[in-house]
């Protein structure tokens, strides 16, 4: 069985994401391959919150990798930020994050972790990560990932720095 692990910065591949839309159509803007719910609200302090399809980039490396029956891990490398399978829908990812928000809003005087860290005041972030879970496993059969017809590995984003990464390992047998 063969093993490839590849480590991405989450601010290239929002911008690789966003580079190939601009290519393709001719607009500053970018598909749902990237959604930020609260871009355009004053909540949830204002950018911290980003959703990452991974499909398409997972996709590429079990292609170039040429796997043909494995699995693949996404995993996230921050406490802050989490990945889950689900559907990358915008309606699905609002009542995530309205979900989220108002189990574990942004206030910094609630949580004792910002009273320790002065610094970040995340505390919210933490919890919300804890809340999608830091990884996500799925199958590899025949070169392609086995999700259904409305499932998609998600990397969710709670407290946004661009220098942020995760993981990508693959395993399986070449084609």
């Amino acid at each position: 069985m063969k093993t490839f692990v590849y480590k991405f910065k989450i601010s290239d591949v929002i911008e690789t994401y966003k580079k190939r839309i601009r290519e393709s159509s001719d607009k500053d803007t970018y598909t749902t391959a990237v959604y930020e719910p609260n871009a355009k609200k004053k909540s949830d302090k204002n950018g911290r919150t980003v959703f990452v399809n991974l499909d398409p980039l997972v996709g590429s490396l079990i292609k170039k990798d040429d796997i043909k029956t494995g699995y693949v891990i996404c995993a996230s490398d921050h406490t802050t930020s989490g990945v889950y399978v689900n559907h990358f829908e915008t309606g699905v990812m609002d009542d995530l994050n309205t979900y989220l928000t108002k189990e574990h809003p942004f206030t910094p005087n609630k949580y004792l972790h910002n009273i320790w860290d002065h610094t970040f005041l995340n505390a919210d972030a933490h919890l919300k990560a804890m809340d999608v879970g830091k990884s996500a496993s799925v199958l590899i059969i025949d070169g392609k990932l086995q999700l259904g017809k409305f499932e998609d590995i998600v990397y969710a984003e709670f407290d946004y720095r661009p220098d942020k990464t995760f993981t990508v390992a693959l395993f399986g047998e070449e084609a």
